[in-house]
C-alpha cells in the first residue's frame, strides 16, 4: 500500500492552498484550509474550526470570507489544518490503491491521489482516466483523461485546466512543480 510522500503533500498544499478562513472555491463550495469542503469535515474535525467574528478576520489575499448568518467566520489554526489533512489523505490513499489494480511509480500515485482530493473518491472511482490507467494506457491517452477533469459548479475552471496539466507533469514524467 503506497502513501502520499512528502513532496506529494506538499504538491497537494501548492494546488489547494492553505486558506485560514472559510471561503467558496471557484465552484461555489463553502471551504476551509487545504481544500477541506467543510460540510464533509466530521464531527470532531469540525470541532477543531474556531468561529470569530468577521471584523477579526484577516482576509487571506483576494479570497473573500464566507460569513455566516450571525456575521462570524470560521477559522482554523496551521496546525489543526495539517491534522485535519493528515486524516483526511488515509481515506483518499485507500481509495487510489484499492481503485489502481496495475503498479505504480510513487509520482503516479502521489498526482491521482491530487487528482481524487479535487474530484472526490466517488468521481474517481467511476473515472475514464481510472480505467485507462488500470490498462496502462499510453501517456496521450493517461493525459487526455486527467485533462477531462477541468469543470466545477458545470464550467471549465482555468485553475482547474493549469492543475489538471501539473497533475500530468506529476503522473508521467515526476516533476512536483
Amino acid at each position: 500500500m503506497l502513501k502520499v510522500s512528502k513532496e506529494g503533500i506538499d504538491f497537494l498544499i501548492n494546488e489547494e492552498g492553505n486558506i485560514p478562513h472559510a471561503y467558496y472555491c471557484q465552484a461555489g463550495v463553502k471551504t476551509i484550509g487545504i481544500g477541506m469542503v467543510i460540510k464533509y469535515l466530521s464531527a470532531s474535525q469540525k470541532a477543531l474550526l474556531e468561529k470569530v467574528p468577521f471584523s477579526e478576520v484577516k482576509q487571506f489575499g483576494k479570497i473573500l470570507p464566507a460569513v455566516e448568518s450571525d456575521n462570524t467566520v470560521y477559522t482554523i489554526s496551521k496546525s489543526s489544518c495539517e491534522k485535519i489533512l493528515k486524516e483526511k489523505l488515509i481515506t483518499f490513499e485507500k481509495a487510489v490503491n484499492t481503485s489502481v489494480s496495475v503498479s505504480l511509480t510513487q509520482n503516479q500515485f502521489d498526482a491521482l491521489v491530487s487528482l481524487t482530493f479535487n474530484i472526490g473518491i466517488a468521481n474517481f472511482k467511476k473515472s475514464t482516466l481510472l480505467k485507462k490507467v488500470n490498462i496502462k494506457a499510453d501517456d496521450k491517452t493517461i493525459a487526455k483523461w486527467f485533462s477531462a477533469y477541468n469543470r466545477g459548479g458545470g464550467k471549465v475552471l482555468s485553475v482547474l485546466t493549469n492543475r489538471r496539466k501539473r497533475e500530468i507533469k506529476l503522473f508521467l514524467n515526476a516533476i512536483y512543480k
